[in-house]
């Protein structure tokens, strides 16, 4: 059952030294420790004392909401839950939150998500521009090749490949455009199409000789 606001999170409520809080108002109880171990912007937020006339449980309000931060969390503490994304935005969210608080091992976590499940892994040109701008350039490599089946010039795709890097984007724009000049190399050279009426109203083109489609 989701906890709501006040309550502790179901996963991160029995121990710990230190209580933080999402901007929606779920608290997580969680070791201090490992925190610090595992994000240079914890460490420091740490460092200083905190005041001796506060309450021991007095949380420490975050700006992520709480479906974030349990990802976040579950990366950093070893639990039996498994971090669930539902889009992209949560996949960004997720990867400018591990970049704010300098937690590296949410980002290697974080790819394993985005290759595991499918509603990630097969949207190409999003995986090229999560993977560009991380630098995964295995990745770049197999999401620009797969990318090949789309149309990234449609407006949706145009905003999403600003977040790559510019390079990548204009290595991609390449390969989109050598592929387009081979597709017509061989329709110029007849050896698979032929050009023929398509319609009953004189629309002529050029037809594959094995799948009948036209372009």
């Amino acid at each position: 059952m989701a906890a709501v606001r006040g309550e502790f999170h179901p996963d991160f409520s029995a121990e710990g030294d230190v209580v933080l809080e999402s901007s929606d108002g779920i608290r997580f109880r969680l070791d201090s420790a490992v925190l610090k171990a595992g994000s240079s912007a914890f460490r420091d937020m740490f460092a200083f004392p905190r005041d001796p006339n506060e309450a021991a449980d007095a949380p420490i309000v975050l700006t992520e909401d709480a479906r974030i931060l349990a990802f976040i969390f579950h990366c950093v503490f070893p639990t039996d839950a498994s971090p669930e994304l539902q889009s992209y935005d949560d996949v960004w969210t997720v990867l400018k939150t591990a970049e704010k608080y300098d937690a590296p091992c949410v980002l290697k976590i974080l790819r394993l998500v985005v290759l595991s499940e499918e509603k990630f892994s097969n949207k190409s040109v999003n995986l090229f521009a999560l993977a560009s701008y991380c630098n995964w350039r295995d990745l770049v490599r197999s999401s620009s090749n797969n990318s090949l089946k789309e149309d990234i010039s449609r407006s949706e795709n145009l905003a999403i490949l600003q977040m790559a890097k510019t390079a990548d984007v204009f290595a991609l724009l390449n390969l989109h455009w050598r592929r387009k000049e081979i597709l017509k190399d061989i329709v110029r050279n007849g050896e698979n199409f032929v050009y023929e009426q398509v319609d009953g109203f004189g629309a002529y083109a050029n037809v594959c000789k094995h799948c009948q489609k036209y372009m």
